[in-house]
């Protein structure tokens, strides 16, 4: 049996804007992984960019690794979410919590893709902490 989706994901055009950054998690255990981490939106009449980001990509770690694995599907189940109708900051506050009001840092890569897709939609929390979390102000 299959359960019902009660807001299931949108399809998108074929063709849409696609922007690329390079981010570096650095977990609480130590070590660093570098990835690209792509955003996709919707295109204009004019082919620019438009809207709020809907669905993330991610490259970096070798093929075949648990850290490749991890980062592919999470990208899958944050795309799902931002084309259901989540926010990328909506994404990021349920994966990595909130705390009066503020931004917590994530816990895994899972979460910091939530962030970067957040700060990838202009989101000036995200953008402050992802900043943060490069100078190692943030915990």
């Amino acid at each position: 049996m299959t359960p019902a989706r009660p807001n299931p994901a949108r399809d998108l055009p074929a063709r849409r804007g696609h922007s690329v950054v390079t981010m570096v998690w650095r977990p609480a255990a130590g070590g660093e992984h570098t990835f690209q981490l792509g955003c996709g939106r919707e295109l204009d009449t004019r082919g620019n960019p438009i809207g709020p980001v809907l669905e993330v990509f991610a490259d970096g770690p070798k093929f075949g690794t648990e850290m490749a694995g991890t980062l592919r599907d999470s990208c899958k189940l944050i795309s799902f979410m931002l084309r259901g109708g989540w926010s990328a900051r909506a994404v990021a506050d349920k994966l990595n919590g909130v705390r009066d009001g503020s931004m917590l840092a994530p816990d895994s890569i899972v979460g910091f893709v939530a962030l970067g897709a957040a700060a990838q939609d202009g989101d000036a929390a995200a953008e402050a902490l992802l900043k943060a979390l490069e100078q190692g102000g943030a915990t």
